[in-house]
């Protein structure tokens, strides 16, 4: 078995652990009052009213970006290795924790856009930075022309998934809140 698929199993297993995080710390959260408090920190209810969808795409579209440029610094060197993991696993804790949010804030209509649009649009998303940070790092003996089509790849991929999402949601009217 290959050095990189290694690393990839130990990635997703990571990755859903932090999922799994996520969602029990939002419902630790909601357990003890602490969610209905939530509006003060500023993070409720992007709704389709309050931002625009183009706002909305480029926030997301800038985190994905944000992302894969960490992920191309944390490459450059096998000691900065679990710092990348470190991101990719909080990304996933923040995925899980706001599907939670918007289903306790959102009821049936919540359920709704979590699980059938955010959930499998920042799952593919996410499986692309993780599967992305392990090509990348692999290919340090490449020419830069190569890690530039790899990074262009990557980039053109997460900006259908954004697409994707964005249309989804502006369809739906759903309700959301974004996942930097």
């Amino acid at each position: 078995m290959s050095e990189c698929k290694i690393r990839l199993i130990i990635t997703y297993i990571l990755l859903i652990i932090g999922l799994f995080i996520g969602i029990f710390v939002a419902v630790r959260l909601h357990n003890e009052s602490i969610l209905d408090q939530a509006g003060d920190y500023g993070f409720i209810n992007f709704s389709p009213s309050n931002l625009s969808t183009l706002s909305s795409f480029l926030t997301r579209l800038l985190s994905f970006v944000a992302i894969a440029g960490l992920l191309c610094l944390f490459s450059l060197t096998i000691f900065l290795y679990p710092i990348a993991e470190i991101v990719l696993i909080y990304r996933a804790y923040l995925i899980g924790l706001n599907l939670v949010i918007i289903i306790i804030t959102g009821g049936l209509g919540g359920i709704f856009t979590s699980l059938l649009i955010i959930l499998p649009c920042q799952i593919v998303a996410l499986l692309i930075l993780s599967t992305f940070f392990c090509i990348f790092s692999k290919q340090t003996k490449c020419f830069a022309r190569e890690k530039w089509k790899t990074l262009g790849i990557v980039l053109l991929l997460l900006l259908v998934v954004d697409v994707v999402e964005t249309l989804l949601l502006s369809i739906f009217g759903a309700n959301i809140i974004l996942v930097l």
